[in-house]
């Protein structure tokens, strides 16, 4: 019979006539648990045996460890403590605390099991965080579906596959009421429409907040991000004789600034208010929220970048809607090796070159930083409309920065002003020139920010023309302009402003005297008698290098202008034009860039030199002439509504009547300097056609429209022109009348040795009569 038995044994294959290969032999069995080891562990799957439980969550298990040597035939049967990542079940006094132990005992010991290691832990011994698999069943989620466990925001967030299948095992308990949720009460939350709200981003205070303004009611607001911690710096190197500035000093904290900044500043999220922190004696109330831009949660972004880690709360303690999805996050960023999860890498702190308290230190970078092109900058504080905290990344300085050439008043409007300024470039990328360094370090000069519609923009012509502020000098004609703009529409401080009339006498005598023709010192600058009913008016733009040209705008079309070019930006911003495409043609009208303040202007193609790229342009509503790529600089118009047929070209070139410059390049250069300083600063003239020159240019006077001076006669009388007694009409009575008066007034100057005639007559043919 027992024959028979092992021939069955035998024929089925079991025991030692099993054809499987044998278990495997724990031929060394090490009880002790180094840390070199446990670290090594982390994320190897193992295989292993439960020898004891110690409560439904807590093992000793002893797991057959991977040799280098496969062949070989020693097994290590290394036992370790592990506690499953994510739950926690109750401890063996408290209540269901038998009931999980004898659930996991009943299932898991001395069973094999696989065994998915996922952190080392050395709190109080060295002992390993995990997952366990009884074939493809988790235990973890039983438990938390019988309720005999609760989720652990400390460590589920290491759990492999994701935290929502933990989630929704333990959504099941609560609902069912089960074991440790028996009291559990579903709260049901009404919309309310204080929790969230969109606003705009006006301010990043560092990686854990942001200062937004709500749409709906302009109300300010500063957000903390919900459970996460930004960078931090170590209080033990921080000695209270060092200044310190969190912001450079902690490394990272930069960075992460940075991120949000270029991400969020100036545009719509939508904030989800999570909950509120209570005022405190040492710290002040604080509002925690869940903030989105369009759909990407801020919170995780900053995460992912290993620009923060996530806070675990004990449970029942307020949180981020979006907890799970930190927690990822953070599990993705620790194993790209990430920001604050590096272990290889060292970050350094920034440590910027500080010349925002050191005057002898501003004026000594004030060389490198002045001259060429402007420089990047980023506004760090707002301290009033026109002195900024400023940082030149490039550079690695910081300094004080304050507005030239504008004078702000002192009203109760200040910080109204500085309201909209700190809108308009705080935590902005800004474009600085530097002209000077003050007696109290500060830099002095001008700052372009960037508008909506992407267009440069210099902050002091912007003030002025809103009414912020006035122009401190006239040197600046495009800041004399924009003050106009803002006088004459009554904006800011110029609303109750009242445009000063030109005071015109009667003359007692009827008619004109011979006498009129006699130069008078204070009045022949003047016009006694002019029919302005028939004169156009226009804005000098140019003045050109000859002196007697200049391109005047017509104040008819100045209006019509403004908006063109408007229309004509926000056209180009939203349609950009494509790089290349255009092979501009000489004749052309096109819209390009001018580079000085990188926005879209008309012009016409007077030049194309296809080996080096370039187009010479003329802008025709300005005049000024420029060369610039052909690749990205210049497009066709976007439309013939743009084009010359709806608006013709603004600046139209003339040349002055009666007078001409001898050919000295000081003298053409001082006429030249000095027709610019009094015509090009946005006042408006009388222009009076007296000639019209064989090439059909106008030869024309400039009467000041305010004050009826002739501005070309003036200059005579101070000595910086001749007299030509050729262009104008020699045949019409009041030309020749007023060739006399100009004649006249240069004689004087001549008498009186002024400017160009300090050192005589300089004219041509005179030179000749005495053999020079």
């Amino acid at each position: 019979m027992l024959q028979e038995a092992e021939e069955e044994a035998k024929s089925a294959g079991v025991g030692r006539w099993s054809n499987q290969e044998p278990a495997k032999k724990r031929t060394e069995i090490l009880h002790e648990l180094s840390k070199s080891l446990a670290e090594k562990l982390v994320n190897q799957p193992l295989t292993g045996i439960v020898e004891h439980v110690k409560d439904g969550s807590s093992f000793k298990i002893g797991v057959f460890l991977p040799l280098n040597k496969p062949k070989e035939e020693r097994t290590i049967y290394q036992i370790i403590s592990l506690n499953l990542s994510g739950i926690k079940c109750p401890t063996l006094s408290e209540e269901h605390g038998e009931e999980a132990k004898f659930y996991t005992e009943s299932r898991l010991l001395n069973r094999e099991v696989d065994v998915y290691v996922e952190q080392a832990s050395t709190m109080n011994f060295v002992s390993v965080i995990g997952s366990i698999l009884l074939g493809d069943k988790n235990i973890a989620c039983f438990l938390l579906q019988e309720g005999l466990a609760k989720t652990v925001d400390r460590t589920i967030g290491l759990v492999q596959g994701g935290i929502e299948k933990y989630r929704e095992a333990e959504r099941f308990a609560k609902l069912s009421k089960s074991r440790v949720w028996k009291n559990y009460e579903v709260v049901v939350q009404a919309h309310d429409s204080k929790k969230q709200f969109n606003a705009k981003v006006i301010e990043i205070g560092n990686a854990e907040s942001i200062t937004v303004v709500k749409n709906n009611s302009n109300e300010v607001v500063k957000i903390w991000f919900s459970s996460i911690r930004g960078p931090k710096g170590d209080n033990k190197n921080n000695s209270t004789a060092n200044k310190v500035r969190p912001l450079y000093d902690v490394p990272l904290m930069f960075e992460s600034r940075e991120f949000l900044r270029k991400k969020l500043i100036g545009k719509d999220v939508t904030v989800k208010i999570d909950y509120e922190q209570p005022k405190t004696e040492q710290f002040p109330a604080k509002t925690f929220a869940t903030v989105f831009l369009q759909d990407v949660n801020i919170a995780v972004a900053l995460v992912l970048k290993g620009y923060a880690t996530v806070v675990k709360r004990n449970d029942g303690e307020q949180k981020s809607c979006a907890f799970d999805d930190l927690l990822e996050a953070e599990s993705k960023a620790l194993k790209a090796n990430k920001g604050l999860f590096c272990k290889t890498l060292k970050f350094k702190p920034m440590k910027p070159v500080d010349a925002s308290s050191d005057v002898n230190r501003a004026a000594f970078q004030l060389d490198s930083l002045s001259g060429g092109a402007p420089k990047d900058a980023i506004v760090e504080y707002v301290f009033s409309s026109t002195k900024f905290k400023c940082y030149l990344p490039k550079e690695n300085i910081l300094l004080n920065f304050v507005l030239g050439g504008i004078l702000v008043e002192k009203t109760g409007k200040a910080d109204e002003n500085t309201n909209v300024v700190k809108n308009l470039v705080q935590h902005r990328n800004v474009k600085l020139s530097f002209e000077r360094v003050d007696k109290a370090g500060n830099f002095i000069g001008s700052l372009k920010f960037e508008l909506e519609s992407n267009a440069l923009v210099s902050l002091a012509y912007y003030l002025i023309k809103e009414g912020y502020c006035k122009i401190r000098d006239e040197k600046d004609s495009s800041l004399v302009q924009a003050q106009s703009f803002a006088q004459s529409n009554r904006k800011g401080i110029w609303a109750n402003y009242v445009e000063e009339e030109p005071v015109v006498e009667e003359e007692e005598n009827g008619k004109e005297n011979e006498s009129d023709n006699i130069l008078d010192d204070d009045k022949k600058d003047s016009v006694d008698v002019l029919d302005v009913k028939n004169l156009e008016k226009g804005v000098v733009s140019l003045v050109l290098d000859d002196g007697l040209s200049l391109y005047i705008q017509k104040v008819e079309y100045g209006n019509a202008l403004e908006q063109l070019i408007m229309d004509l930006r926000k056209t180009l911003t939203e349609n950009p034009p494509l790089a290349g495409a255009y092979r501009p043609k000489v004749g052309d009208y096109c819209a390009s860039i001018f580079r000085e303040d990188g926005l879209w202007y008309r012009a016409k193609v007077l030049k194309v030199n296809l080996i080096e790229k370039t187009v010479e342009i003329s802008y025709i509503d300005y005049g000024n002439k420029a060369v610039v790529r052909m690749t990205d600089e210049v497009c066709p118009l976007p439309g013939a509504k743009f084009g010359i047929n709806v608006l013709p070209p603004v600046a139209q070139l003339y040349g002055l009547s009666y007078v001409y410059l001898p050919k000295d390049e000081d003298a053409i250069e001082d006429a030249r300097a000095e027709l610019e300083a009094r015509l090009c600063n946005g006042k408006e003239f009388y222009v009076k056609t007296e000639y019209v020159a064989t090439d059909g240019q106008k030869l024309v006077t400039l009467i000041d429209v305010e004050t009826k001076e002739d501005i070309v006669l003036k200059l005579v009388k101070e000595g910086f022109y001749c007299v030509n007694k050729r262009n104008y009409n020699t045949k019409k009575k009041t030309n020749v009348k007023q060739y006399n008066i100009y004649k006249e007034a240069m004689e004087k100057a001549l008498e009186e040795h002024l400017n160009l005639w300090r050192y005589g007559d300089i004219r041509e043919d005179v030179a000749k009569e005495f053999g020079i």
